[in-house]
């Protein structure tokens, strides 16, 4: 299945994107939003900022983005986490009038069984955004972690309230049995858990290690502070989240801004994917969007 961008005409009209303005894509992925902010540039006035700790997600949007490249578009990538971006030296003086971060996975990711993303196809444990590169594996991670650490990490970063059965089971197989693969794992959360309904047992799980891999939490605290440094006034940053855990970062961190007066919300309330949008691709089911302008 090929990537579809989350609500793209939303995500247009909350960025408001003038012909002139620098645009920041902090988390480029298949670069669906970035072909379409990029449309909303004028060559030669506009700038588009692509940002990826996928270095693979970097090259493939060269290609994707050949058109605006061919009409002059002044377009450049940074490969790291956005998080990093304002005190790159690449980028530290560097001011933008438009940010979105989409913190989704893209379809490309997650059908790609090296990546480990996925319990639906067999693969390594990896989980590792950067892939092939900097950081330690989930493998790694469940091979290391102590039974205690397991649990604090199924419990806060997946919300897995059974996370003492799973983490006591992982301490067993580690030792006495085979824990190498996606599939290893989804069977080892299976039967402990039993499987009830449609949603597979080990989805909390995997979400909770491919969270804890790559830091997501951390990128995000540091993040959104660290990038609104980088907004111009009237500048906007807009965030998609998927999870409860994400939006409740951002919720905190962009009513944090509001208080301390120097931003308005723009979407007061959060917006979400219409009927439309979900037959089409329901893999949008549970994403929200939130953006905030600075005053």
């Amino acid at each position: 299945m090929s990537h579809v961008s989350v609500m793209p005409s939303e995500v247009l009209s909350l960025l408001d994107i003038q012909p002139a303005d620098v645009v920041l894509d902090g988390t480029l992925g298949a670069a669906g939003h970035s072909v379409l902010m990029a449309g909303q540039l004028a060559p030669g006035l506009g700038r588009l900022i692509c940002c990826d700790v996928d270095q693979g997600a970097i090259a493939s949007a060269q290609e994707v983005l050949s058109a605006f490249y061919e009409k002059d578009l002044q377009i450049d990538s940074f490969h790291g986490s956005f998080a990093d971006i304002a005190s790159s030296e690449q980028y530290k003086d560097t001011k933008v009038d438009r940010i979105l971060l989409d913190l989704g996975w893209s379809s490309n990711q997650f059908e790609n069984p090296a990546r480990g993303f996925s319990f639906m196809h067999e693969g390594p444990l990896d989980m590792r955004l950067s892939f092939p590169g900097r950081g330690v594996t989930a493998r790694e991670l469940l091979h290391t972690m102590s039974e205690p650490e397991i649990v604090e990490v199924l419990e806060v970063f997946g919300e897995e309230h059974r996370a003492p059965r799973i983490a006591a089971a992982i301490m067993h197989e580690r030792v006495h049995g085979k824990l190498e693969t996606t599939h290893d794992l989804a069977r080892l959360v299976e039967s402990v858990l039993g499987r009830h309904g449609k949603t597979h047992p080990a989805t909390q799980t995997f979400q909770a290690l491919r969270i804890a891999v790559n830091h997501e939490v951390e990128a995000i605290m540091q993040g959104i502070p660290s990038l609104w440094s980088m907004l111009r006034p009237r500048g906007r940053m807009c965030i998609i989240t998927f999870h409860s855990i994400e939006d409740r970062l951002v919720k905190r961190l962009f009513a944090g801004l509001v208080t301390d007066g120097v931003a308005r919300l723009v979407n007061k309330h959060v917006v979400i994917p219409g009927k439309t949008e979900l037959s089409g691709n329901p893999r949008s089911r549970s994403a929200k969007i939130r953006t905030i302008e600075r005053i």
